[in-house]
């Protein structure tokens, strides 16, 4: 009902908290003493029971949890507008309040900084992550894979394609070359690497997988540059996607 949706957004809405199902434990006293997953209440309540729960503590985990998800919705904004500097600013900043957000933050981290031209950094960076943090993440390992060879990006001043055929190549394993666009970005890579022939199958591959798809119609444009490339060495650069 009406009255039900208004007293649950009164108690999420100052909480913080966005979603449900979100719990509210409250002591003896009538004191809200911890908030968060349903699914995480068992160690609190027991704590609480036993006498031994730091209420101080709680509330500034609460405050930490609530200002990593209004940074996770900034950086998603900052990243579709290509606010680079801002980008690399929220991570960092997301790192600090909670260590583990970096694996999902990473694959922007790398593109900020290669996008801002700090080249060195990046690369440096994106080798780490590529060998520890996103070893098995296939869709970041993407990002940066496509980041590395987009065609609508500003020309670099360095291009490391080894490093970018290492993490498309690790993200197709990852996949076991069932993704569309993750073969895409490989393929791609393998072009501009100079290995037309081996763009060519892989670009057949994902548009084998792809046919459905609204987007499968770019796969196609690029497959018939890369079969134009192979017929005159000259080519050219890869359509943008």
């Amino acid at each position: 009902t009406s009255a039900q949706g208004a007293k649950v957004l009164s108690w999420l809405k100052p909480s913080g908290e966005t979603s449900l199902p979100t719990a509210f434990l409250v002591d003896g006293s009538g004191t809200i003493v911890w908030i968060g997953d349903t699914h995480s209440l068992e160690q609190p309540l027991e704590q609480v029971l036993a006498g031994t729960w730091d209420l101080a503590q709680a509330k500034l985990e609460h405050q930490k949890r609530v200002r990593v998800r209004s940074l996770r919705a900034t950086l998603n904004l900052q990243v579709r507008e290509k606010q680079w500097e801002k980008v690399l600013e929220t991570v960092e900043e997301m790192r600090i309040l909670d260590p583990l957000t970096e694996t999902r933050t990473a694959a922007w981290r790398f593109t900020a900084l290669l996008s801002r031209g700090r080249d060195e950094e990046a690369w440096a960076y994106g080798r780490a992550a590529l060998e520890g943090l996103l070893k098995d993440d296939a869709l970041a390992l993407n990002v940066i894979a496509w980041t590395v060879v987009d065609p609508r990006a500003p020309k670099r001043a360095s291009r490391d394609l080894d490093f970018a055929l290492a993490a498309a190549a690790r993200a197709a394993e990852l996949t076991e070359r069932r993704n569309a666009a993750i073969l895409d970005t490989l393929a791609v890579v393998h072009f501009e690497r100079g290995s037309v022939a081996l763009a060519i199958a892989t670009e057949e591959e994902a548009i084998a997988l792809a046919e459905r798809a609204p987007w499968v119609a770019e796969l196609r444009e690029r497959l018939e540059l890369f079969r134009r490339a192979l017929r005159t060495p000259s080519g050219g650069r890869v359509a943008s996607r």
